[in-house]
């Protein structure tokens, strides 16, 4: 869900208040945003598919609440990002595989 964070401080004469809104998801939507990342690059649909379905299985995983064959099936996606993309588009391999590594670290 979608949370209000705010922050106030004071040392008694001064005031500060900074405020941020955080979504909380599930590892499951995290992979969900990069299949939505995935399909709107410019790659092939030769490219995407395999991707795809690396990314479909580790969702599947996630949403069965099987966080180790999700996180193994991410780091396939991220082997296969470095096999297949990087040749062709250095920058979106690199933006791919830290999305990938963000929804590991926070299954586990």
């Amino acid at each position: 869900g979608t949370h209000e964070v705010s922050l106030r401080v004071s040392d008694g004469q001064a005031v500060g208040n900074a405020s941020m809104t955080l979504e909380v998801i599930s590892p499951a939507q995290g992979v969900g945003v990069i299949i939505v990342f995935l399909n709107d690059s410019e790659l092939s649909e030769r490219n995407v598919q395999p991707l795809l379905a690396s990314l479909k299985n580790a969702a599947e995983s996630f949403d069965r609440c099987n966080a180790k064959p999700g996180i193994n099936q991410l780091q396939a996606f991220q082997n296969k990002v470095r096999a297949q993309v990087a040749p062709l588009n250095p920058e979106l391999a690199a933006q791919l595989i830290a999305a990938a590594q963000q929804v590991i670290d926070a299954a586990r």
